[in-house]
């Protein structure tokens, strides 16, 4: 009998904390956008993701959550088309 690779079902997040390695195989150019008045997600979140990415970090300062107030950011597909 012929012995299989065992699938990895944990993902990206483990333990608490985004497997940036493991993201990082998957892709090699990140582009992480943050409003600094996120009211859900801190601005630290987005630092973290950037640096662990090694990604372009785009900031704004009152973009707030992205999808959820605002209905269209334009600024993110051209970021997205580049």
């Amino acid at each position: 009998m012929r012995k299989t690779k065992k699938k990895d079902t944990k993902g990206f997040y483990e333990r608490g904390y985004y497997n940036f390695k493991k993201i990082k195989s998957h892709c090699n150019n990140f582009v992480v956008i943050h409003s600094k008045d996120d009211p859900w997600v801190p601005f630290s979140a987005g630092e973290e993701n950037a640096k662990g990415l090694n990604a372009k970090f785009k900031i704004y300062e009152n973009k707030k959550h992205f999808g959820k107030i605002l209905n269209e950011v334009p600024e993110i597909l051209e970021e997205v088309l580049k």
